[in-house]
């Protein structure tokens, strides 16, 4: 480091000068020679404190590097330790379509540790992917992780994975993973064994299917109805009770059940009132208008469907059509009481009959007799 002062050297020819001059100069040259002296010592200070700063931030470099490093490898054994928990497979590609990373449930559900040299186009020859209901390989460009490659995020549940006589249908969800750059990098893929719930969903087909069946051909009447009477469902047989041709034409025609359908609406309002108190309704008899006008009796069983709060959803029940049922009690009823008049009227006969063949009935009719003879004389 250069200053630009040099020592300097006291005048070898000056000419005779006045003493008290000389001696200032000579003060300012020591003093100038010592201010030189101070700086070459704090050049030097600065010298040494560069290279022991130089060394210091070699050293803090290094131990901010292995820090960095330490930290990273805590984060990816930590990240490591969540993709292990979790209860989904994690499978991981890199840009290039190589398998990178399987956690173990990935590696559970595929049978073995993916294979790392397996390329895109051999993936699910090489897993036996087939797609879900058919006998071929899942399309390699529909694989989720593949469209992940391409920048794509997707969700399929129509994979079956096929492994011998195990047969594993899965649902994937993919993603891609990008650089600073946007460029794509990796393809992650979770997916889980939803055996379960396929057998699930394939148990409530099968009940759905069932309820259909039985709903489409039961002799009964079944229906849903909202609270203020309007239908919300009902199937062929109620329909056909009331004279019309579908349930759709029923439901279409019908917009208020107490004012359109019952001979007396207040027996709705009964009918309702005892769905409030209790939630249910056995064996509620009433008459109610056809298609025509002609009336009919039923007999109904309901019940209240409410949501998680209690508020009333809608009604749901059955009826059957009694109509021949009361015309045949009324007409037994009537007979009934025809045979009590008949009954009564054979009893006043026998009555007559048992009085008229008393001893006390014929000295009446005697007396009678007498008594009229009297009168004729």
């Amino acid at each position: 480091m250069k200053f630009g002062l040099e020592i300097m050297q006291e005048p070898c020819s000056a000419p005779s000068s006045d003493p008290a001059v000389e001696q200032s100069l000579r003060l300012e040259i020591a003093q100038l020679r010592a201010e030189l002296e101070t700086l070459r010592q704090e050049k030097s200070d600065l010298e040494i404190l560069l290279e022991m700063t130089t060394e210091h931030s070699d050293t803090v470099e290094a131990e901010l590097q292995r820090e960095a490093e330490e930290t990273l490898r805590e984060s990816e054994h930590r990240l490591a330790q969540f993709l292990e928990a979790v209860p989904v497979g994690v499978f991981v590609v890199d840009g290039g379509g190589r398998s990178y990373y399987a956690n173990r449930m990935a590696q559970q559900i595929l049978g073995y540790i993916p294979i790392t040299q397996v390329a895109t186009d051999e993936l699910s020859e090489t897993y036996q992917v087939y797609q879900a209901g058919a006998e071929r390989l899942y399309p390699t460009a529909d694989l989720p992780i593949v469209r992940a490659l391409t920048g794509e995020s997707s969700t399929v549940d129509d994979m079956v994975l096929r492994q011998g006589d195990r047969t594993v249908p899965l649902e994937v969800w993919a993603s891609p993973i990008y650089n600073e750059k946007g460029q794509v990098v990796y393809a992650i893929a979770a997916f889980q064994d939803i055996t379960e719930r396929k057998r699930a969903e394939d148990a409530l087909r099968i009940a759905e299917a069932n309820y259909r069946s039985i709903f489409e051909n039961a002799a009964e009447g079944i229906y849903q109805t909202t609270p203020d009477g309007q239908y919300l469902s009902a199937n062929p047989a109620i329909a056909r009770m009331y004279g019309y041709d579908s349930p759709a034409e029923l439901m279409a025609s019908v917009g208020d059940i107490s004012q359109q359908v019952y001979v007396d609406p207040q027996e709705r309002d009964r009918f309702r009132s005892l769905l409030t108190q209790h939630g249910e309704v056995k064996n509620f008899e009433y008459q109610v208008y056809r298609r025509d006008g002609t009336v009919m009796w039923l007999l109904e069983s309901a019940r209240s469907v409410c949501d998680g709060a209690g508020r009333v959803l809608y009604y749901e029940g059955m009826c059957i059509d009694i109509t021949q049922r009361k015309q045949q009690e009324q007409a037994l009823q009537q007979r009934v009481q025809q045979l009590q008049i008949e009954i009564d009227e054979a009893k006043r006969q026998r009555q007559v009959a048992e009085i008229t063949q008393t001893d006390y009935f014929r000295q009446i009719q005697q007396e009678a007799e007498q008594f009229k003879r009297r009168l004729a004389e």
